[in-house]
């Protein structure tokens, strides 16, 4: 079969990769190009098969269907051990008995090179993951963090031209996975490596990754910077699965107008043949709250506030009324709410996105009304 011709920037594609397990689809037709020397995140709950994607690029499962391609260069019908990727692991499987420098240089034995040079490369991978001081210790003699920059350096050592990351900050306790998101990130930048990482967490995802794949029963539901995923979800999955968010359901005329119970503010979807569901989102820093003593007005929701919750850097305020809403407001303002409190709910129809049930079309309440006024 001919190689496919690379295309400029593209280090991995994947063209309609499909993988089931016998009458269970975990992947269906995955298309996705990585560029050369990005971070990018498979990001999904457990079982929509961002984990079975990045064991098929790294050789460890075979694909059913599609093909996937290195720098031009057919990959799914390379063996594992011949592709030039490597894979950190959820578990690091260091070995016990193995030191941290003959960890590292395991691989590199495997493949015969000079003793020489597994000294010379074992010592430069100890060094960028500031760990030469612990050469000579074992794995059990070491902090979780510790193992972590061995298996990566472990991966490294034979200079992959893309590293796969499997969970890889899973095992470490929240303060610690938070400072190592950013070394891996630092190291990427600084070796220019390409890193394909599997995670659930969207926090980590967001705060380290060029971009991100939101993946859902097998499907990519958008790919897309991170800024892009939270601030214009391309499907109602990514909006709710991305970031804090409050959900409204409504209605939607033939016409195309959402009747919301409480707000009798005008705003539309692309029209139907027929009434259909639909819903919104507002992401709790885009709601303002204000006092109230009487209904609310056409672009406000009335309520009660039924608790408010100390977050460190803000307070989230929880409302009760004809919806249920969460709102994020300065800490400044917990004096000024309180379980009990009347309260009227707003927000800018810029800040809202409005999807069809099932989705046939998406695009910001605002885009929508200024179409509407023309």
């Amino acid at each position: 079969m001919p190689e496919a011709e690379p295309s400029p920037g593209v280090a991995l594609r994947l063209d309609g990769v499909r993988k089931s397990y016998g009458k269970l689809v975990a992947v269906h037709g995955l298309d996705l190009d990585v560029t050369e020397g990005e971070l990018v995140s498979l990001l999904g709950p457990s079982g929509c098969g961002k984990t079975t994607t990045l064991r098929m690029i790294a050789g460890l499962e075979t694909t059913d269907a599609g093909s996937i391609h290195l720098s031009g260069r057919r990959l799914d019908e390379t063996p594992a051990f011949r592709r030039p990727v490597n894979t950190v692991f959820q578990h690091f499987a260091l070995f016990p008995h193995l030191d941290v420098s003959a960890n590292v240089a395991y691989g590199l034995r495997q493949d015969r090179l000079r003793r020489d040079e597994i000294a010379r490369r074992v010592g430069e991978a100890l060094e960028l993951v500031r760990m030469s001081g612990s050469a000579r210790k074992r794995p059990s003699q070491l902090s979780g963090g510790q193992q972590q920059r061995v298996a990566l350096a472990r991966a490294l050592v034979k200079r992959p031209q893309v590293l796969l990351l499997d969970e890889p900050l899973s095992a470490l306790d929240r303060q610690l996975r938070e400072d190592m998101q950013f070394e891996l990130r630092s190291l990427q930048r600084f070796l220019g490596t390409t890193f394909i990482m599997v995670t659930h967490d969207q926090d980590e995802a967001m705060a380290i990754s060029d971009r991100i794949a939101v993946m859902s029963d097998g499907r990519l539901e958008q790919y897309a910077s991170p800024v892009e995923a939270y601030d214009r979800p391309a499907t109602e999955f990514v909006a709710s699965f991305v970031g804090r968010n409050n959900r409204i359901d409504c209605t939607a005329d033939t016409d195309g107008r959402l009747n919301i119970k409480g707000m009798s503010t005008e705003v539309t979807v692309a029209a139907a043949p027929t009434a259909t569901q639909a819903c919104l989102f507002v992401r709790p820093e885009h709601i303002d709250v204000c006092g109230a003593n009487g209904a609310g007005g056409p672009d406000e929701i009335s309520g009660t506030v039924t608790e408010v919750a100390h977050r460190g850097d803000a307070a989230e305020v929880f409302v009760d009324g004809a919806h249920k809403l969460s709102a994020r407001v300065p800490v400044s303002r917990l004096a000024e709410l309180a379980p009990g409190d009347r309260v009227l709910c707003r927000w800018q129809a810029c800040n809202v996105r409005a999807f069809r049930q099932p989705v046939a079309d998406v695009g910001t309440v605002a885009e929508i009304i200024t179409e509407a006024q023309r």
